[in-house]
């Protein structure tokens, strides 16, 4: 009994020394923050929680909205981790004597030489048929909501697609020419083409579907967390879509990402501290407005509800991916994504301190004048103060 006595307090000093640190580190985070030259007239949001104290080490403008940029990638992270299967489902088809009839499911990695697995098309070359392929039902648009006119002709910015093919394949209209928009059925068309000479077999597209007797087979091809780890280490926006349209197409039938953010959205195991403007699975568009609290309460649900050793085998470390050439001595210390465009920058992950203490932290900064590579420095710059001082 007089143990148990002696116990509560101890816990309550340490939890109590814990925070007094924490209010300690914050006040030092804000004063330097607002103090600094390169982000004197930006936007910025803080939140970074202490999963084992569960206290706030900071929070600065942490319930406002910002525009987080590629950190949207890591809710279509948890959606594809929690509604697709291990093995990403590239198409369904009938067979015929003659013909095989396909029903594409949205499968960014066909034929994307960054990955080992090409089932799919080792399949339908080895039947050596002729191929048709059935319409998916489709229910949104090539490009994204917001997403900026002056970035259309780049290469990050993908046309989304029931069937994607390699993007090696795609060529996209060269700066200068008049821009022409395809619809879907001309990209529907030129990736029958494409596929057609990759196969060296009579492919078309069909606009209307067909009955058949028996239920469809499903060819699977790559591995699930392979395709999402791409997605976050290069900050792949195709992959990204492509997956959000999966999710549609797993859940509802149809690819339309408007209905899987709406569900997400509603989703009791998923209530955000601030719900979140959300539109796209890349983080192209301005529209999307998320908050650092949203941030660091996604990260701790992904951690909890997946793993946190599964979770750290699919976000880039210390000198990988985006991050190469940042954090190089604290490979194993931080997992985190990055986001970037014009005025914004976001870093949003994991991050052990020098005295092993596991932190979830979300930096969101809009509006920023400076250059891009200076932001993302001046941040890494608080990343490795917190790492020693916490």
């Amino acid at each position: 009994m007089r143990l148990r006595q002696l116990y509560i307090p101890v816990i309550l000093v340490i939890l109590f020394s814990a925070c007094v640190n924490s209010k300690k580190i914050s006040r030092q985070i804000i004063r330097n923050i607002t103090t600094d030259t390169l982000l004197k007239n930006a936007h910025i949001g803080i939140c970074i929680w202490d999963t084992k104290d569960n206290c706030f080490v900071t929070k600065y403008n942490s319930d406002k909205y910002f525009v987080p940029a590629s950190n949207v990638k890591i809710v279509t992270l948890y959606a594809a981790l929690k509604y697709l299967p291990d093995t990403l489902p590239s198409f369904d088809y009938y067979q015929t004597p003659d013909t095989i009839f396909i029903i594409p499911k949205g499968d960014p990695t066909f034929l994307d030489t960054n990955f080992s697995n090409h089932a799919g098309f080792e399949f339908l070359k080895r039947e050596g048929k002729p191929v048709i392929i059935l319409p998916a039902k489709w229910e949104t648009e090539i490009y994204g909501k917001g997403w900026a006119w002056d970035d259309y002709g780049n290469s990050y910015i993908p046309e989304k697609s029931s069937f994607p093919i390699g993007k090696k394949f795609m060529k996209k209209q060269n700066a200068g020419q008049e821009i022409v928009f395809p619809s879907i059925q001309n990209l529907s068309d030129s990736i029958a083409r494409i596929l057609s000479d990759t196969l060296h077999l009579p492919v078309i597209t069909r606009e209307y579907s067909r009955n058949f007797n028996e239920k469809p087979k499903t060819l699977s091809s790559t591995l699930r967390d392979s395709a999402c780890k791409k997605m976050m280490f290069r900050s792949d926006n195709l992959i990204a879509e492509q997956l959000l349209l999966m999710v549609s197409n797993q859940l509802f039938g149809s690819m339309n990402e408007t209905s899987v953010i709406k569900k997400l959205l509603s989703d009791s195991m998923l209530q955000f501290t601030q719900k979140p403007v959300w539109v796209d699975g890349s983080g192209l568009s301005r529209y999307n407005l998320f908050t650092p609290e949203d941030m660091v309460f996604l990260l701790e649900k992904l951690e909890n509800q997946f793993g946190s050793d599964h979770i750290k085998k699919i976000f880039p470390s210390g000198n990988e991916g985006t991050l190469k050439g940042y954090y190089d001595d604290k490979a194993n210390f931080i997992y985190a994504k990055t986001g970037t465009l014009s005025g914004q920058i976001a870093l949003s992950g994991y991050l052990k301190t020098k005295s092993n203490k596991s932190l979830i932290f979300s930096f969101l900064i809009n509006n920023h004048t400076g250059q891009s590579s200076q932001v993302r420095k001046k941040v890494a710059e608080y990343i490795d103060w917190i790492w020693r001082k916490y």
